[in-house]
């Protein structure tokens, strides 16, 4: 019963997407709301994207405060040239070098000021900047850092008040498998969510 009602429902929303005057009828008649329909046609929507760090300094500390301000202008650039949200589609895979040597307690809190920063009105001035970070499935001990430091980032929350930030969404992703062969490690991080 439950997967047909599902599959009525996703031929229903298909047909409705795919027949743009009926849905930018009933969008007009405020039956439905389409997101973002103001910028259809004038930009991008809801990107997934991935973020290629760079070896700047021989440094660990420094090329890692470094790749980190990279990816904070590379936010606020794509915030203000589409509309929508901003994926980040393996940010554990995409950041693992630059975890790999960084000591855990510096990279919580260089990850909580960088949260601290996407909460401020990037978006044209006014608006928060619609970040989603998606982890958990990179298993060298790089990627494993990213994922408990972001973890335990948005646990801890603002840096000096505690109170928990907007953005990022954290999408903590899971393969079959996984967590049978490395139960323990994987487990430190259910616990955190």
């Amino acid at each position: 019963m439950r997967v047909e009602q599902a599959n009525l429902f996703n031929n229903a929303a298909y047909r409705l997407r795919s027949n743009e005057v009926v849905a930018n009828d009933l969008h007009d008649r405020r039956i439905i709301h389409i997101h973002d329909k103001e910028y259809k046609g004038v930009t991008y929507n809801c990107l997934g994207v991935t973020f290629n760090s760079c070896n700047y300094s021989e440094d660990c500390i420094e090329n890692f405060e470094y790749n980190l301000d990279k990816l904070f202008e590379e936010m606020v650039f794509l915030t203000n040239e589409q509309s929508g949200g901003i994926g980040y589609i393996n940010i554990d895979r995409d950041l693992k070098d630059l975890f790999r040597d960084i000591p855990i307690k510096y990279a919580i809190g260089s990850i909580r000021r960088f949260f601290n920063k996407l909460n401020l009105p990037l978006r044209n001035g006014y608006e928060r900047a619609y970040i989603t970070f998606n982890l958990g499935l990179d298993t060298t001990i790089g990627g494993r850092k990213v994922s408990e430091v972001f973890l335990k980032a948005l646990e801890l929350g603002k840096p000096g008040s505690g109170e928990p930030f907007t953005f990022p969404n954290i999408v903590f992703k899971l393969k079959k498998g996984l967590i049978q062969r490395e139960k323990q490690k994987t487990m430190t991080y259910f616990n955190r969510i």
